[in-house]
């Protein structure tokens, strides 16, 4: 019986622990088939009726398809560019010895990128972008997004490209490897399981955005699903029950993703710590 105390132990936590997590998705979902009278009148209790309509109204009356084509497109675009260029950023960072002064100065500069929070900024942000014609633009806002989300990102691969075996990258130079082959034939494909975790970070970073649409995205058409759930706020009375079917839907896709590279993901935060 002693044995098993420990464990016993374990799971008594890790339930108290999930209770916790779940408690933010929890009540988005009970009220989400409530109707409007079930949500005031008991918002913690199981659903009398199922309201399934909630989610349908809040797909049409929402324009969520619209909002959602907008996250996608910005999302991805974005996730692209910030692994792409951070990738690069971190293999002359960590595998080129020759430019260490240099590369101190710039990591400290990246470095300076993730302490300070992007509120400091956000009056500059918005009239640099608008003298350059890239206010209310998708393609301003994945500009915002992949030079903000860099700084976290280099950070990362930083660390994991550092902990690479230098007779890994000797023996590629000897077989005649360049630069741009080491990177793209030898770094990166050892990268994955970090590559992965920083999609999946700036991924969910990105998608949950508020603050950058909010101030540089007005027209409705170009939106993203953040702001967009705004719509079911009225100025006297907001349906909240549809408004937490919106939620929910929005919340779908990161979910699925997250589940689907749990594992990797995993990988990817640890293994930029151990020395190998």
């Amino acid at each position: 019986m002693r044995a098993q105390s420990p464990n016993a132990g374990k799971l008594v936590f890790l339930i108290l622990f999930s209770t916790v997590i779940l408690l933010p998705l929890y009540i988005p979902l009970l009220n989400s088939f409530k109707t409007m009278e079930g949500f005031f009148s008991s918002p913690f209790s199981l659903p009398d009726d199922l309201e399934l309509n909630n989610y349908a109204q809040a797909w049409v009356k929402g324009n969520l398809f619209r909002f959602l084509i907008n996250s996608i497109i910005v999302t991805s675009t974005s996730v692209l560019f910030v692994i792409f260029l951070s990738s690069m950023v971190a293999f002359v960072l960590s595998r080129r010895k020759a430019l260490i002064p240099l590369n101190r100065i710039l990591f400290v500069f990246f470095l300076m990128g993730i302490m300070i929070p992007p509120q400091v900024g956000i009056i500059p942000l918005y009239l640099q972008m608008k003298a350059l014609h890239l206010s209310n633009t998708l393609l301003g806002l994945i500009i915002v997004f992949s030079a903000y989300h860099m700084s976290f990102t280099v950070f990362i691969l930083y660390s994991f490209f550092k902990n690479i075996p230098a007779e890994i990258e000797d023996a590629a130079i000897i077989d005649g490897c360049g630069n741009f082959k080491l990177y793209s034939r030898i770094v990166m494909p050892l990268s994955r399981s970090a590559l992965i975790a920083s999609v999946i970070f700036n991924g969910v970073g990105i998608w949950n955005n508020f603050i950058f649409p909010l101030v540089l995205i007005t027209s409705t058409s170009k939106k993203t699903l953040p702001i967009g759930l705004l719509s079911f706020r009225g100025r006297w009375l907001s349906d909240y029950p549809i408004m937490f079917a919106g939620v929910i839907i929005v919340s779908i896709p990161l979910i699925v993703t997250y589940l689907i590279l749990q594992n990797r993901f995993v990988e990817g935060l640890t293994a930029g710590s151990l020395k190998g």
